[in-house]
């Protein structure tokens, strides 16, 4: 649509088997050159946008965005993987005279790798069933929590969500399967069973593949916590930004919808609210009501303008805000006076058109000058022609900025001198707080006129929370990934942690007889705390180190949905550093402890 005038529609399509969308980018271009050509008055500069469904709702992004996520889960599954991979592999070496015993006897290598695959399949298929019942209910719980009435999504699993878990299942089942087979392949029935009467029980290579395995899982664990981490700081700059409203909590707000049969004209609309107004104020613990167009931090309507004295930019008049307001919304919200006055009763439709700015506003359009007296109009279809006389400047009230990282410029008008229509916002400004006084003001609005419907209703700052449905198509789905990715982050953690502890744990136990050499020839129990640590935190340190190597990337492509934080943000790199370290050695602590406490002579008794 022409810029400025807000008009135009959305229409969807299919596209035809083998048409892509380049294709139909051409022959929009070329549907609208005629138009233009036939229609100029009216089409001329008017280019439809062509979009699949995923760019409309999510923006230009959304396949690397929701790929990101579907990546993170495959980190997850990968990390567990690794971590049963592990056990498996130390629980195979712990079992090579119980192997070699087998080949011995006649049992073939095949048949030993056909019992591992077999144990893998079980715990696989296992752990498939549990997900298969698991995934049913998170995704209603999803659906429920995300729903949206501006966005139609199918979440449905089908046969074809049964077909990938069987595959991933089977994916799973190699992975679990492979460090054991490798080790069983490798095992040399003689060697196995000297080395066990030595006392040896995991060689060099083992414990390089075991190590291997617990830094991958300290890698993608470090990956998905930065991040989570970046995503939630994002979140969090939006939701706790600074929007000039004082105390959102008592203030409550709901929007009434007058049906069109009962309320046709604008003098039935403007007599209604005066009702509500004035019934509004008597309800108990109700201090100040206000009516607007809308409530601080949602979009506003956006029109051009020109002032007077001033000549428009190459680009045509600049656009502005503008936001229709009661005569005590300025200070119901807590909007400080800079200079001026607010809206009076006397600000009708009959009266001096008039105005007022933001601070944001008269320091871009009138700097180091006073705003007051100055004037301006809009220039959208529709709008008067007359000029505005600006009475009063005020302070910031966060608006029209989806991020809230910026206080745009805005004008707001008398809301009795704009065209009224079917919907409006009340705000009351209550003692105690506003969700107190929810049950009463619904029952006073309901009173009033039954069929005049109440719709986001609630307290101002429950408002405030993230709304995908009001933000930008570029963070729009930052709520549900900021929510979603700790929780692949903490599970990452623990199943990191639980898998470390796991193998030095096994590691211990199979190594008992030599810290009790170490103890009896001299080694003090700080020794073997010392060594214990060391090899249990080697492996996590190169994986912390690859990790944040690969998280500079990974980040990057998070980069359209950072808010007030940059990918490599050092902060939040540093905080899942940190906990990812103190998460290991925790985990290294027992297993350590456990080492130290060995008592050299029980534990050689049965060498």
């Amino acid at each position: 649509s022409p810029r400025g005038q807000g008009e135009g529609v959305q229409v969807f399509g299919k596209l035809r088997e083998g048409v892509s969308l380049d294709d139909a980018d051409a022959e929009r271009d070329r549907i609208a050159a005629a138009l233009a050509a036939e229609y100029p008055e009216t089409n001329r500069g008017v280019v439809p946008r062509v979009a699949t469904h995923a760019e409309f709702n999510s923006g230009p992004d959304a396949p690397m965005i929701w790929g990101s996520l579907f990546v993170a889960a495959w980190f997850v599954l990968l990390i567990a993987c690794a971590n049963l991979a592990n056990l498996s592999l130390v629980r195979t070496i712990g079992r090579w005279r119980e192997f070699a015993t087998r080949v011995a006897l006649g049992a073939g290598q095949a048949r030993m790798i056909r019992h591992i695959v077999i144990e893998s399949l079980i715990l696989a298929g296992t752990a498939g069933a549990l997900g298969w019942w698991l995934a049913n209910w998170t995704v209603n719980l999803w659906v429920e929590t995300t729903a949206s009435k501006y966005q139609a999504l199918d979440y449905t699993i089908d046969a074809g969500t049964f077909a990938y878990l069987v595959t991933i299942t089977l994916v799973a089942v190699v992975a679990l399967s492979v460090a054991p087979v490798v080790r069983v392949v490798q095992l040399g029935v003689g060697g196995a069973l000297k080395g066990d009467a030595r006392g040896v029980t995991q060689g060099l290579r083992g414990r390089r593949l075991s190590a291997a395995l617990v830094a991958g899982q300290m890698a993608l664990a470090i990956v998905l916590l930065s991040g989570a981490g970046v995503l939630v700081r994002s979140f969090v700059n939006i939701v706790g930004a600074e929007t000039g409203v004082r105390d959102p909590g008592r203030i409550l707000v709901g929007r009434v919808r007058m049906p069109s049969d009962r309320y046709p004209s604008p003098g039935q609309r403007r007599e209604y609210l005066d009702r509500l107004e004035a019934q509004l104020s008597d309800v108990p613990g109700v201090e100040e009501e206000a009516v607007a167009s809308t409530t601080p931090v949602r979009g506003t309507g956006v029109a051009p303008f020109e002032i007077d004295g001033q000549a428009g930019s190459q680009d045509g008049e600049p656009l502005v805000s503008y936001l229709p307001a009661g005569t005590a919304y300025f200070h119901l919200i807590g909007a400080s006076t800079l200079s001026g006055r607010n809206f009076t009763e006397d600000d009708g439709a009959a009266s001096m058109p008039v105005a007022i700015v933001n601070e944001s506003f008269a320091s871009k359009f009138w700097p180091g000058r006073d705003a007051v007296g100055k004037r301006l109009r809009a220039k959208s279809p529709g709008a008067s022609p007359e000029w505005r006389v600006v009475v009063g400047v005020v302070s910031n009230i966060m608006q029209s900025d989806a991020t809230r990282q910026n206080f745009k410029p805005l004008v707001y008008v008398p809301f009795r001198q704009e065209p009224l229509g079917r919907t409006a916002f009340f705000l009351l400004r209550t003692h105690g707080a506003a969700e107190q006084m929810a049950r009463a003001v619904r029952t006073r609005v309901q009173e009033i006129d039954p069929d005049v419907s109440l719709e986001n209703y609630g307290s101002l700052q429950a408002s405030f929370a993230f709304d995908r449905d009001f933000m930008d198509l570029a963070h729009s789905e930052l709520g549900k990934h900021a929510k979603v990715a700790p929780v692949f982050a903490s599970i990452a953690l623990v199943l990191a942690a639980i898998g470390l502890y796991a193998v030095l744990a096994h590691s211990i136990g199979q190594r008992t007889k030599e810290f009790a050499v170490r103890l009896a020839i001299g080694a003090v129990a700080a020794d073997i705390w010392k060594l214990v640590l060391r090899d249990g935190m080697k492996p996590v340190a190169i994986g912390v180190v690859a990790g944040l190597v690969a998280s500079l990337a990974v980040n990057r492509v998070l980069q359209s949905q950072l808010v007030g934080v940059s990918p490599y943000d050092p902060t939040t790199m540093g905080g899942a550093l940190g906990g990812l370290l103190l998460i290991a050695l925790l985990a290294c602590q027992i297993p350590a402890r456990r080492a130290t406490n060995v008592a050299p002579a029980a534990a050689l008794r049965h060498d």
